[in-house]
């Protein structure tokens, strides 16, 4: 024990840099006037918040492109999350492990994807008998603030990042000329 008492271990301050979770980017750093498509999430919010995937049929024409999503959640079409888009890929939903033996995804994004996949067949099922577009995401800014629009309509609707901040209740979408 005497010994043990006189030895002073002092941990190395590179080992104590560790991150937990998804690493959000700071607010500041993103264009507030980036334009974020909003799209319905229906029942599927759980395993969208669970494994940061998306799918929709690919023939839903979403206006422009963006670098941003959020989802409109049941009940009022109320945000909670703004994720980047990292990735989107098409898979043809009746042959979908064939995408793992043709790429190599890094090692989360595979088992996120085929997870996600599995457990939409199961519980949601895919309603359109066509591929489908994937969105890799990463989630970056937690929306508090529980902005929602005005009517909860079907389809992709784009708002200002911004607007998406600073909005305290009713939110507008953009237009497009």
């Amino acid at each position: 024990m005497e010994f043990l008492s006189r030895i002073k271990v002092e941990p190395e301050e590179e080992s104590l840099n560790f991150t937990w979770g998804a690493e959000l980017i700071p607010e500041k750093t993103i264009d507030r006037n980036e334009l974020v498509l909003s799209v319905s999430v229906g029942g599927t919010y759980d395993i969208v918040e669970k494994y940061a995937i998306h799918a929709h049929p690919n023939d839903y024409p979403y206006k422009k492109q963006t670098k941003y999503i959020t989802f409109r959640y049941p009940d009022g079409g109320k945000k909670k999350v703004v994720y980047e888009i990292v990735e989107t890929l098409e898979i043809d939903i009746t042959n979908w492990e064939s995408v793992f033996a043709e790429r190599v995804f890094a090692e989360n994004v595979e088992e996120r994807l085929s997870s996600y996949i599995l457990e939409r067949m199961k519980e949601f099922n895919y309603e359109k008998n066509i591929p489908y577009k994937y969105y890799i995401l990463n989630k970056i800014i937690e929306l508090n603030n529980n902005t929602r629009p005005l009517k909860n309509n079907a389809g992709g609707w784009y708002y200002k990042l911004e607007d998406l901040l600073s909005t305290e209740d009713i939110i507008h979408t953009t237009r497009f000329k």
